[in-house]
């Protein structure tokens, strides 16, 4: 059972360090397809059923991955200058 939780969230952790990238890259063709997922996956983590619990943490969620791609975003578009050097 402690060797399943740990497979978990190692699956989990790379798939969120994947993601990351992806979300942070405006231009990726699966950016879309990955927001989705988070939010799904975030949401499904909620006990209860109560529409607007679910609603909330749906806000919540878009709330964070807002403030991950702004933030991840100016990191790649800090290095990302024509001369290569980060301001």
């Amino acid at each position: 059972m402690i060797f399943n939780r740990l497979q978990t969230l190692l699956n989990w952790s790379e798939m969120a360090k994947n993601s990351l990238f992806i979300l942070s890259n405006k231009n990726h063709r699966h950016r879309n397809t990955y927001q989705t997922i988070l939010l799904y996956y975030f949401c499904s983590r909620i006990s209860c059923n109560v529409a607007i619990n679910k609603f909330i943490c749906q806000i919540q969620t878009l709330i964070i991955l807002g403030y991950i791609q702004k933030n991840a975003g100016n990191k790649l578009n800090n290095t990302n200058r024509s001369n290569g050097q980060k301001i």
